[in-house]
């Protein structure tokens, strides 16, 4: 039961992953402005815009092949875990710095802590019962 409430985790935090960096990488503009934030045309601004939606985008296959591939289940865990709470955490690094975003941002932040932080109880469940 626990391996398939892994695998269905896996595979919704990766397809989440897929439509986030597809989003950052393919409709900037319209993705990020869904959350209250608007971008400009700058090329360099874009480029740093873009590039993180790639690895986003690259990091969702890996995670959604381990929903599907039991090899790969450790690997797509930690992976999981290190993005979200990544992310997460540095949304409050952000909400100290700058003040508090808006209700999506704050919404996403949430939720970046909460998968980050289950991605990490089944990356040690997964590994403690590898052996």
């Amino acid at each position: 039961m626990m391996r398939l409430a892994i695998h269905a985790f896996l595979a919704l935090s990766g397809v989440i992953l897929l439509y986030v960096g597809c989003s950052t990488l393919v409709t900037p503009h319209a993705f990020f402005a869904a959350s209250g934030a608007a971008l400009g045309s700058e090329p360099s601004l874009m480029s740093e815009v873009r590039a993180p939606g790639g690895m986003l985008l690259v990091s969702g296959v890996i995670v959604a092949l381990g929903a599907f591939r039991r090899d790969m289940a450790g690997l797509a865990l930690g992976l999981t875990a290190l993005i979200y709470a990544t992310f997460g955490v540095s949304r409050l690094v952000s909400v100290a710095l700058d003040g508090m975003p808006s209700e999506a941002l704050v919404l996403a932040l949430a939720i970046e802590l909460g998968v980050g932080a289950l991605a990490m109880a089944a990356f040690i469940h997964v590994r403690s019962n590898a052996g």
